[in-house]
């Protein structure tokens, strides 16, 4: 399993975007830990005509890292291009989904 949500990474960048991320690594993102409480919930449609509606809010999708008295947050969804040979693209729904 996967501590992450795993998606592909133009959406993944997307989602980033809109949450004024800063890219840290490669498909890795930090948020500001002080607006947690103001950034937006993540909805995500399962399914088809008969989909389930899950929302992720922002302290469930985020990561909080402390090393050495420093904390950083990391977006706890990361950007991964799965290859159309292994059936991609696709989303890995990993703990941040299942809090």
């Amino acid at each position: 399993g996967t501590s992450t949500l795993v998606g592909p990474t133009k959406e993944i960048e997307a989602i980033a975007e809109m949450l004024h991320a800063t890219k840290v690594r490669s498909g890795e993102y930090e948020i500001d830990c002080n607006q947690l409480s103001q950034l937006p919930a993540i909805t995500f449609k399962l399914g088809g005509t008969d989909s389930s509606v899950f929302q992720i809010s922002a302290e469930n999708y985020s990561l909080k890292v402390c090393r050495f008295g420093q904390c950083e947050c990391l977006l706890g969804i990361i950007g991964m291009d799965i290859p159309e040979a292994d059936d991609g693209p696709f989303w890995i729904l990993g703990d941040v989904f299942m809090r």
